[in-house]
């Protein structure tokens, strides 16, 4: 929040470039506050200002104008407070005579004059618009896991139509349809094999891009908490760093499973396209979160405490003797301090990465590799079953129809 006049203002921009971290800014509103005290040209020429000083810090359409006292009013009269009542208040009877005025000369309820001047309607649905952005960006992710995993549900229904239309026509050639899909399934596990090498080697060595990024990181975040001549700048630094990491965390993981993910619908793609049948699927976004929740848990990249810690004592040799001591805080020392123990931890943390790294990726394809197993086998033992099972025409009719219903 910010008075809307200056709207230059230096302690701002120094509020946001010292103590705002990176990561929070993409939710950083400003809010321009006592709109109602200016002429609408002169508030619209001041928060296309706002948009210029403040565009690159945050994004324009979060640079909003309102005036919480017109609010206020705006409240009072939804309560059926009088205006003589609202009157009372030197602040209100001020801002209100003019907007008295403009519901008179437009012949529009004062209520609504004065909700419209407040601006809150507009800052409202903005910050919902905000809010609603990210579940929903989450709920699409889930309602196409949901479509996919119907499709899928679909085509292995179809096949097992299919399998049965064979099985009432020609037992024998059902049999051996059965021992065709099984052992096409069976090549299937040995690709999803050979997939998980594939990418297991696109991912190892010092050259792959990952190493790159965290070499970057390595050279980027010490040099700019060392110069740092703050402590809040210096506060700003740790946090950027520590959501860095946390980025690059969550890049790795994210594109082992985009790899992955293709990898296994290009094979999978031509499989089908060859054998004709439907091919096990398994939640790779869950594989990605188990492993990553086994390799890393959270650490802070630094302590630093509120209350002074050095103690300083003078001993007094010459005819004095030590009576008690003092605490003494000095800010330079503070931060020099906080550097040092920022710069251990996060050196610690960074080296630490490509081990981490290498853990998830391994833990990972592991998953990967025992739930296409896993998944496989199933599918063949229900096959097997299938073909042991000894149905009448009737009944081969009937589960027929039964499998059409879902």
């Amino acid at each position: 929040m910010h008075p809307i006049k200056p709207v230059e203002s230096e302690s701002f921009k120094k509020f946001v470039d010292q103590q705002i971290s990176n990561r929070s800014r993409d939710t950083l509103f400003l809010i321009l506050t006592h709109s109602g005290l200016y002429p609408n040209d002169e508030v619209e020429r001041l928060h296309a200002e706002a948009k210029r000083l403040y565009g690159n810090i945050i994004t324009e359409d979060r640079i909003l104008v309102v005036d919480s006292l017109l609010r206020l009013i705006h409240c009072d009269l939804s309560n059926n407070v009088s205006v003589q009542e609202i009157r009372k208040s030197e602040k209100k009877k001020k801002i209100l005579a003019a907007y008295k005025d403009q519901a008179e000369d437009e012949q529009r309820e004062l209520i609504d004059v004065v909700y419209e001047a407040s601006r809150f309607e507009t800052m409202i649905k903005k910050i919902n618009e905000f809010s609603t952005k990210a579940p929903n960006l989450q709920l699409q992710e889930i309602l196409e896991k949901i479509k996919s995993g119907y499709e899928n549900q679909e085509e292995r229904y179809s096949n097992h139509i299919e399998l049965k239309e064979i099985e009432k026509k020609d037992p024998q050639l059902f049999a051996q349809e059965i021992n065709r899909i099984h052992n096409a399934l069976e090549e299937y596990k040995l690709l999803t094999q050979q997939t998980k090498e594939d990418v297991k080697t696109a991912y190892s060595g010092r050259d792959s891009s990952w190493q790159m990024s965290i070499e970057a990181l390595k050279a980027r975040y010490p040099e700019l908490i060392s110069s740092g001549d703050s402590i809040e700048i210096v506060r700003k630094h740790v946090k950027d760093a520590a959501d860095a990491i946390a980025d690059l965390v969550q890049a790795f993981s994210r594109d082992l499973t985009k790899r992955l993910h293709e990898a296994l619908e290009k094979v999978g793609k031509t499989f089908k396209d060859q054998h004709k049948i439907s091919i096990p699927v398994i939640d790779l976004d869950a594989l990605e979160q188990k492993s990553k929740d086994k390799a890393f848990k959270e650490e802070k990249i630094y302590k630093d405490r509120e209350e002074p810690w050095w103690k300083f004592w003078w001993w007094f040799r010459d005819k004095k003797e030590l009576v008690g001591t003092e605490q003494k805080y000095d800010e330079n020392l503070h931060l020099d301090s906080l550097k040092q123990e920022a710069l251990k931890e996060y050196y610690e943390i960074v080296n630490a990465l490509p081990n981490k790294f290498k853990e998830v990726l391994n833990d990972y394809l592991e998953y990967f590799s025992k739930e296409m197993t896993s998944v496989i086998t199933v599918r063949q033992r229900e096959l097997e079953a299938e073909k042991r099972k000894k149905q009448s025409n009737e009944q081969i009719i009937a589960e027929i129809q039964e499998i059409k219903k879902k």
